[in-house]
């Protein structure tokens, strides 16, 4: 089984990964003795952790395959999750968010999202020759599905780059299978509206329980299914070689029991068995 982190990642930050690790050696002794000590550190304490289930997880990867040394994203000037080490201090009382200045050999880059009449800002540090790739996938891969959990989009707002980011995961896979002459099932699992809970609740509350809806849905996978977490209350499922009947008979009867809720759902399901692939009539299927 893959999920969104690890195996599940796009293609483009894929590729900024394989050119993130090809430079990083011929980086680092460019950078000075302590910067590199302190990241080197920060890596080996990810090392083996468990929650590669989690968006935060997915966040960590995803800054990390950039090629960032420090990320933070921030809800106007709140900071809500922080990467990497601290190379510069964050101050939210300056309207810059990250303090300069930094040395030659690194570079800040800081894009935002308005969403809901709230703002969303990511803001990264990396070594200057990665700066312009780094920058591109700040935008286009972390601040899209960043902007989804943390400002908790409704259906009927950026549903195009929910939709994108979907078909950019989801295609290659699909594709083989089709060629294969395998089927490829869908499913959405669509959650109650919790933002009032979450709100009352608190940050650690509100993770909590989000992971326990990732390993709820994780236990009744199979090993070749993908798990992607789209928003808080949004998740959708890809079975390889499966069809809708056995997906049914699977998902049918999971019941999320968390932290004293009972959690509601709408179950939506789609099999695809030819191609082309008709995208529009599964978001339509599946209520994307």
């Amino acid at each position: 089984m893959s999920s969104i982190t690890g195996t599940g990642i796009s293609p483009g930050l894929a590729r900024a990964g394989k050119a993130t690790k090809e430079a990083m050696p011929r980086i680092l002794p460019t950078l000075s003795d302590s910067i590199v000590r302190d990241f080197k550190a920060f890596l080996e304490s990810r090392t083996g952790r468990q929650d590669t289930v989690n968006f935060r997880a997915f966040l960590v990867e995803s800054f990390f395959l950039s090629g960032f040394l420090q990320g933070i994203l921030s809800i106007e000037k709140r900071p809500v999750f922080a990467y990497g080490i601290e190379i510069l201090e964050w101050d939210p009382k300056n309207r810059d968010g990250i303090s300069l200045p930094l040395p030659p050999e690194l570079a800040a880059v800081r894009v935002s999202r308005e969403l809901n009449d709230r703002i969303l800002e990511a803001e990264g540090v990396a070594p200057a020759v990665l700066l312009e790739s780094a920058s591109r996938m700040l935008e286009m891969e972390i601040l899209p599905p960043a902007a989804n959990y943390f400002l908790y989009i409704p259906e009927t707002t950026n549903i195009i780059d929910i939709r994108a980011r979907i078909e950019n995961i989801c295609r290659h896979t699909m594709e083989t299978e089709l060629r294969a002459g395998q089927p490829v099932t869908l499913t959405h699992f669509h959650f109650q509206d919790m933002r009032h809970y979450f709100e009352m609740s608190g940050e650690r509350r509100t993770f909590e329980i989000l992971e326990e809806i990732m390993r709820i849905i994780r236990e009744n996978l199979k090993k070749n299914d993908s798990l992607l977490q789209i928003s808080p209350h949004s998740y959708l499922v890809m079975s390889p070689g499966s069809a809708i009947e056995q997906i049914k008979e699977r998902f049918h009867s999971i019941y999320f029991y968390i932290k004293s809720l009972v959690l509601e759902y709408e179950l939506s399901l789609m099999t695809v068995d030819s191609l082309p692939i008709q995208w529009n009539e599964i978001w339509k299927k599946l209520g994307l």
